[in-house]
């Protein structure tokens, strides 16, 4: 039988009819919290959520197939998630610097043409 969850209204699948949240934590949860709230954005992002923003600055540089880079998408979508606190957002925040830093490091970015002309025509007045 599918129903939603009263904690969090993700539908799951119940082995009783009687059953009302899809785990332990969400049924932690509404005992603690009474009704499980997202907490309010305080900022707006304007160009999409950070998963997607961190998808398309790893795709650019090449590195979203990687490791690195799929551990810096589940970080940035877990850090969208409505149930953290601030502190584990915070320090969820840190561990992606630091793994952007890393993923990005190696990336190979690609040479404007403009640029690779320029190279060739100082290495050519070098040579002369």
């Amino acid at each position: 039988m599918r129903v939603s969850c009263a904690a969090c209204g993700k539908p799951f699948d119940a082995q009783r009819k009687t059953a009302t949240y899809c785990g332990p934590a969400c049924r932690k949860r509404k005992q603690r919290r009474g009704a499980v709230e997202a907490l309010p954005s305080p900022v707006e992002v304007p160009s999409g959520s950070l998963a997607d923003t961190v998808r398309d600055e790893l795709r650019s540089a090449g590195q979203l197939n990687s490791a690195l880079g799929a551990q810096a998408v589940r970080l940035a979508e877990r850090m969208e998630s409505p149930f953290d606190t601030g502190s584990a957002i915070a320090a969820l925040s840190r561990e992606l610097r630091a793994v952007m830093t890393e993923a990005l490091q190696d990336a190979s970015r690609a040479v404007d043409p403009l640029d690779e002309l320029a190279q060739r025509r100082l290495q050519k007045a070098a040579g002369a």
